[in-house]
């Protein structure tokens, strides 16, 4: 979630309002607190509501986007991370959203990108039988998405981000499997591990492979086959 806090510093101010959709346990907005004025969370599980109202210290709804009138709002910031995909009916939703946003608000979006280069360069079978999933009932490229967004009424800038390393695609390409450990293919990459680590050699090969991948996250998003596609943005 820091990650993501980082990402959208540029964004947030003190008075600011922020709505985040599909908010899930609510970390995201968690991650904002003492960072923005109003934090408020939509969120369909109830379990993940009870969760928050529970645990948390800012508002949460239980309605559809759609239907739900938000006492907080309109919002200065919308946010919702890896949930278009579950929609049936993006453009719907995405209108609705608009009319949550204030004339000078921005949207924010995270959601998978078809164009995953595990997909659409190493055509890697073993990892399109796990991206594609059930629950998910659509998936973008940039292309269909500016498209969408367009028809929803937003304007603004999409682009990808990679948040699984160098050594978790070399895993996939190799092995045809995901990584057992979520952490070693989330974080940066360590070739020399324990007490080697602090050695020259286990310094300078951790240097290696760290650079490593950030030259290759950054190429893939270069060329917009990253995990994910992100959209920031305006109304038109």
């Amino acid at each position: 979630q820091e990650t993501i806090v980082k990402r959208l510093r540029p964004l947030l101010y003190k008075n600011m309002s922020v709505l985040d959709v599909g908010c899930s346990t609510g970390h995201f907005l968690d991650a904002l607190k003492g960072k923005v004025k109003t934090r408020v969370g939509l969120e369909l599980s109830r379990d993940e509501v009870a969760f928050i109202r529970k645990n948390l210290d800012f508002a949460v709804y239980n309605e559809p986007i759609a239907d739900v009138e938000i006492a907080e709002g309109p919002f200065d910031l919308i946010t919702c991370f890896q949930t278009l995909e579950h929609i049936d009916d993006p453009l719907s939703f995405l209108k609705a959203m608009h009319s949550h946003l204030k004339p000078s608000g921005h949207l924010y979006l995270e959601l998978p990108n078809l164009d995953d280069v595990l997909l659409s360069v190493f055509e890697n079978k073993e990892y399109a039988d796990f991206y594609f999933r059930e629950p998910h009932v659509s998936y973008f490229t940039r292309k269909t998405l500016g498209a969408l967004l367009t028809k929803a009424g937003f304007k603004g800038r999409i682009g990808t981000v990679q948040g699984y390393n160098l050594t978790n695609h070399l895993h996939w390409t190799s092995a045809h499997a995901p990584q057992g450990n979520f952490k070693e293919g989330n974080g940066v990459p360590v070739l020399a591990k324990g007490a080697k680590a602090n050695t020259p050699v286990g310094r300078a090969l951790n240097a290696f492979i760290a650079n490593a991948d950030k030259q290759y996250r950054q190429l893939l998003e270069k060329h917009h086959v990253g995990e994910s596609l992100t959209f920031l943005g305006t109304q038109r």
